[in-house]
């Protein structure tokens, strides 16, 4: 996980509650790595900004700002190919 900076940390959390926003409007049931929230679980040792589920459907979601789309790789590959490995699963990754 890469070392944010104060402003992109708020950057990076404003866009993790977007993501949640936005797949609860959807009708999901959401989990997400922020305050007063369950986490989501680990995937390939490491835990993902957002779980959601509706249904059969989930989404793994992950948030990157500028300091960490570089460095976070090795997690992102995680998710993308847990996601890639389980049906009616899903990743999206949102830039901020």
């Amino acid at each position: 996980m890469a070392q944010r900076s104060k402003t992109g940390q708020s950057r990076h959390d404003r866009g993790v509650m977007q993501m949640v926003t936005q797949l609860k409007q959807n009708g999901f049931s959401v989990k997400a790595d922020l305050p007063n929230f369950v986490k989501p679980a680990q995937i390939g040792g490491f835990v993902p900004d957002v779980e959601a589920h509706k249904g059969v459907q989930k989404v793994i979601g992950e948030v990157e700002t500028k300091d960490s789309m570089a460095s976070d790789i090795d997690q992102r590959r995680a998710f993308r190919t847990n996601a890639d490995a389980l049906k009616n699963t899903t990743f999206k990754l949102k830039k901020v």
